[in-house]
């Protein structure tokens, strides 16, 4: 199982540690969306949307392996007061001494010049920041703009056309799925393309707003379950 341990330091992400493992399974369901497909960049806004391309150079050396005197009492160990990190330069913590890296710069990394953020941040502490291969990093920023970073140099490569909850495919690391009102949706950042998995509104004609208000809060983050979920109150409803 991945491991992800996230902390928010002057308003901006900061990658503690992490490790791959497997993940779950997206739930069976035929593809019809292919006539619903939209270019996310081809609308009159000017917006210039991330689609994966080209290389990047190799990202900063880790810590140095100095030797640690590891913490194994029950003691309590309070913050120390430091400077703000340098943005993707590893240094290890002062009390634990443990390696960890600042992600994000929210002066230079901020790339939309609409976007009026202060910080940027990891979206929620249960959701996956990492795609399916642990290419790629999915960041929110302060006014709920989304920005893809390469794993490797730990750059941002650009914004991404998402709009609620984005959740990253569990095996094609090029699909993020989000909602927009009762639609599901799906960008894919290897083709630039907007996809509309379905609408929701005919199922559920009770009066629901928004997509998240059908899906229950603790199967969301997990989109295959979330979807078997979906369809079984589907049926319900007689749908």
């Amino acid at each position: 199982m991945r491991t992800l341990v996230l902390s928010i330091f002057f308003g901006t992400l900061v990658l503690l540690s992490g490790c791959t493992g497997g993940g779950f399974q997206a739930a069976d369901q035929p593809d019809n969306s292919a006539d619903l497909e939209q270019d996310a960049n081809a609308d009159d806004g000017g917006s210039e949307y991330y689609v994966l391309g080209g290389t990047l150079e190799s990202g900063p050396v880790g810590c140095q392996p100095d030797p640690i005197d590891w913490i194994t009492d029950l003691n309590i160990y309070q913050t120390p007061e430091m400077p703000e990190p340098l943005p993707r330069m590893p240094f290890r913590d002062p009390v634990f001494g443990t390696c960890l890296v600042r992600v994000t710069d929210r002066r230079a990394d901020i790339l939309n010049p609409d976007d009026p953020s202060q910080g940027m941040k990891n979206e929620y502490a249960r959701v996956q920041s990492f795609n399916a291969d642990d290419s790629l990093l999915l960041v929110r920023s302060i006014e709920s703009f989304w920005y893809v970073y390469d794993t490797k140099s730990l750059l941002p490569l650009g914004e991404v056309p998402v709009v609620v909850e984005p959740r990253w495919d569990s095996q094609n690391p090029s699909w993020l799925y989000f909602t927009d009102e009762t639609r599901l949706m799906r960008y894919d950042l290897s083709t630039g393309k907007l996809n509309m998995i379905r609408d929701f509104a005919e199922d559920f004609p009770r009066g629901f707003a928004t997509l998240p208000r059908i899906l229950p809060k603790p199967i969301w983050p997990r989109f295959g379950r979330g979807m078997k979920a979906v369809h079984r109150m589907i049926r319900a409803s007689g749908g």
